[in-house]
């Protein structure tokens, strides 16, 4: 069965990771470090509280 699903490993620590969002949207971002991850959060967020 295929999920949505990822591993990510950061300072030797591996992360088992799980697609957010809204799955009509097939937008893919780089993310190459925790401030990139920080802004995509804030931005999603904003989107969210912004649709309600």
């Amino acid at each position: 069965m295929l999920e949505n699903k990822v591993r990510m490993k950061y300072i030797g620590i591996i992360y088992d990771c799980t697609l957010i969002g809204t799955k009509h949207k097939n937008k893919q971002v780089l993310i190459n470090d925790h401030k990139d991850l920080n802004n995509l959060i804030q931005e999603m967020d904003k989107k969210t509280k912004g649709s309600h």
